[in-house]
């Protein structure tokens, strides 16, 4: 069954993403994708933070929070990329005020007001309590305390008495926090992550602006043009480390990609990897898609891969994607090709790790043509966000 925590999580994906309580009361992110980070927020600013602040909790907050106190900040805006808000923001940081909020700083931030994140914690309530009647309704062989015979399931679930008395504290507590949300402006939490996972500020504001003109709406991202829109943005190496989830999406959505733009998605692979992470969802998306070039372009980042130090952690899954490419299982080589005659690990030197023994293995048995390893793309130059 459902429960109350769910509830929130659930509410703050709808509406902001992942608001939540600090690391020190047991907080759990939600990853969010940048389409979505950016279809969520009312407005993307570049400001400056004028004054920090500390502020109590009302009751509205604090039974979604965890917490008894927040951040707030003064932001002076200098440029919004999303929204009209207005030129100065009081902005509640129900998370935490992260360290690049320095007076005199200029941040970048993506935030919601607070009638919007009140009206999806409504949205939330309502489906959470439509699940739990469901999950009421007795099932055909079920005895009275919700069991079948022979079968261990869940304890008696509540009555239709205990439920009604829950949903109605829950829907005072959603009152509470509508009343103290009213006119406020709240930071989403994953603003410090869009920043720090890209250099290409530039490339960022162009996709954030791209993004508010496709979904300017708020809260319902999945509208037609995210794909165009990943697509577009791949294009640029600096930008994919930000684009992770949205490459992830792709990859589970069903008929989201057409030949073009998997012929696409290879041209950009196969001209430019990463030489990093944001190349192993692009293996992903694509897994069906024959394409020597992109073979060869998989096997140069594994080879740049193994020349580092340490060897990085996004490197065996990486193997594992170039070597289903021939059809062949990696997991099926570990124990086997890493180890000598006498049963004993092969490795380079110590702490290196058997990887470069099960690749070259592989690299010989099924033919995988000798190529140089991939230049690592050069750091971009880096501009305020002023």
């Amino acid at each position: 069954m459902q429960t109350r925590k769910t509830a929130v999580a659930l509410a703050l994906l709808l509406v902001l993403g992942p608001v939540s309580p600090t690391p020190t009361a047991g907080a759990c992110l939600i990853a969010m994708s940048l389409w979505d980070l950016i279809g969520s927020a009312d407005a993307v600013v570049v400001a400056r933070v004028v004054s920090l602040g500390r502020s109590a909790s009302s009751e509205g907050v604090s039974t979604f929070t965890g917490v008894g106190t927040h951040d707030t900040a003064t932001l002076e805006v200098i440029d919004a990329w999303k929204g009209t808000p207005p030129g100065e923001l009081q902005v509640d940081l129900l998370d935490g005020a992260p360290g690049r909020y320095v007076v005199g700083e200029v941040v970048l931030a993506f935030l919601v007001e607070g009638t919007a994140m009140a009206r999806g914690l409504r949205i939330a309530q309502a489906q959470i309590e439509a699940e739990e009647e469901a999950e009421a309704e007795p099932e055909a062989g079920a005895n009275a305390e919700g069991t079948t015979a022979g079968e261990w399931s869940e304890p008696p679930r509540r009555s239709p008495e205990e439920r009604a008395r829950a949903h109605e504290k829950a829907a005072a507590e959603v009152r509470h926090f509508e009343e103290w949300a009213d006119g406020r402006w709240i930071e989403n939490g994953l603003s410090e992550d869009a920043r720090s996972r890209t250099k290409d500020l530039e490339g960022l504001e162009d996709l954030v602006r791209a993004a508010a003109r496709l979904h300017p709406a708020g809260s319902d991202t999945r509208l037609e043009g995210h794909t165009e829109w990943v697509l577009s943005a791949l294009e640029r190496p600096g930008m994919r480390d930000a684009l992770v989830m949205d490459m992830a999406e792709l990859s589970t959505a069903k008929g989201a990609l057409t030949d073009a733009d998997l012929q696409r998605i290879a041209r950009i692979f196969a001209g430019a990897p990463s030489v990093g992470y944001p190349d192993l969802p692009m293996l992903k998306l694509l897994a069906t898609y024959p394409d020597p070039a992109v073979d060869a372009a998989a096997a140069s980042v594994v080879e740049a891969a193994l020349r580092m130090d340490p060897i990085p952690d996004w490197a065996p899954p990486l193997v594992s994607a170039a070597l289903a490419r021939y059809g062949d299982d990696f997991v099926e080589r570990i124990g086997r090709d890493d180890r000598d005659r006498q049963g004993r690990l092969i490795e380079e030197s110590p702490g290196r790790g058997t990887l470069p023994a099960i690749w070259a293995a592989a690299r010989r048995d099924l033919g995988i043509p000798e190529v140089a390893p991939a230049e690592p793309r050069p750091a971009l130059r880096t501009r305020s966000p002023e």
